[in-house]
């Protein structure tokens, strides 16, 4: 068994002051500690109204104090209240300019009512107004690229592009800030590693592909906290120069890891008190790769790392962080939905709390799914 003992590096900021930053030795060993997430979020459920029916799981990406908005089948954009009204859908999937043929990605920018939908069968930007009219489009640079994209000031929203095979002469940063005007390329964001700059070899092999479907950039207070599966180092990045400041580094480097056995970190979110993240590990296999995955949490108060042995309540699914349960849809709220049939089955087992029991005992089988809402405690 490793030492549990925690790492701290000290390092310069651009304000000069030195502060120390933890070191996650991936493998080592470190105490259990139960995490009780139901002491971190407080929780609400808004059965969604059956006149208007939704065909599936709606995945969250905005909300609001009185509407939440998500996506239905990658097709539509749902509006719904804290009443479960379905307020209306917008629909623009089509050929013309003024459409999409699917949303890969989306954010709503509340200053000035617009929604920013990423189309990666047209690789484009999309812009719609609250009502689903056409404001402006335009395209991704040449080698560019786009995988997810998330809003980030008045002025920009961050793009991430994980298929760094596109980008051998390492031109492009993996992240970029992009005008909301126009498009154009504002700030490319290098991340470094302890100084290094890490060039990418996670994709040489073809059995991680699916590995960037991890959350490599997830929304913070004030910042946006970005990660990147070859990099040793966690960062949160703000202000219109893209500043990045580390707050951990993970450990063995990168570079340094048995070619088929590659371990990685995905921040899963970041509260005052403790950031919890997942250790993900993929061993090469003849055909695919197999993975597991771990969870881990950072005390801020005592400085110390820990196994996390989960409490769940009733209320969650074990995956509930990955993009086809929810989305995080800002710094201090995570949304699902549940539908019926998950519903009877946590029933027969036994592990519906009283208000889902309650709303259980009044639906039927062709109900729209329940809407859960967790807010994280300040």
């Amino acid at each position: 068994v490793k030492s549990s003992s925690i790492l701290l590096l000290t390092v310069a900021c651009s304000s000069n002051t030195a502060r120390e930053i933890p070191v996650f030795d991936m493998t080592a060993s470190y105490p259990e500690k139960e995490f009780d997430y139901s002491q971190v979020f407080d929780i609400k459920y808004i059965p969604l109204k059956t006149d208007s029916i939704l065909v599936g799981t709606v995945s969250m990406f905005y909300g609001s104090d009185n509407v939440y908005m998500g996506t239905e089948r990658g097709t539509e954009i749902v509006f719904i209240n804290n009443k479960g009204d379905i307020l209306k859908k917008i629909n623009k999937q089509g050929n013309s300019g003024e459409e999409y043929l699917a949303i890969s990605d989306i954010f709503y920018d509340n200053r000035t009512h617009e929604f920013f939908i990423y189309d990666s069968q047209k690789k484009g930007v999309l812009i719609l107004d609250e009502d689903g009219n056409f404001k402006r489009r335009f395209g991704v640079e040449e080698g560019r690229g786009i995988t997810n994209i998330m809003d980030y000031d008045d002025n920009s929203f961050i793009i991430y592009y994980s298929d760094l095979g596109m980008n051998e002469k390492y031109q492009y940063g993996s992240y970029t800030l992009l005008s909301k005007k126009d498009g154009k390329p504002l700030k490319d964001i290098f991340m470094t590693c302890l100084g290094e700059r890490r060039y990418p070899s996670v994709i040489n092999f073809p059995q991680y592909v699916h590995i960037y479907k991890m959350a490599n950039m997830i929304p913070g207070n004030d910042c946006v906290i970005l990660s990147e599966a070859y990099c040793d180092t966690v960062y949160t990045c703000t202000g219109a120069g893209a500043d990045l400041h580390p707050i951990m580094v993970k450990a063995p480097a990168f570079n340094t890891q048995d070619k088929n056995k590659k371990i990685f970190l995905e921040p899963n979110f970041d509260s005052p008190d403790v950031f919890l993240f997942t250790v993900i590990t993929a061993i090469t296999k003849d055909k695919g790769a197999e993975f597991s995955n771990k969870e881990y949490f950072y005390d801020k108060k005592e400085k110390q790392f820990y196994t996390s042995t989960n409490k769940y309540p009733t209320y969650f699914e074990k995956n509930w962080f990955s993009s086809s349960v929810g989305q995080i849809f800002d710094s201090e709220k995570f949304a699902y939905t549940m539908d019926i049939a998950t519903l009877y089955k946590m029933e027969e087992q036994g592990t519906l709390c009283d208000e889902l029991q309650e709303i259980l005992s009044k639906a039927t089988e062709d109900d729209n799914p329940v809407l859960a809402v967790l807010t994280l405690r300040k």
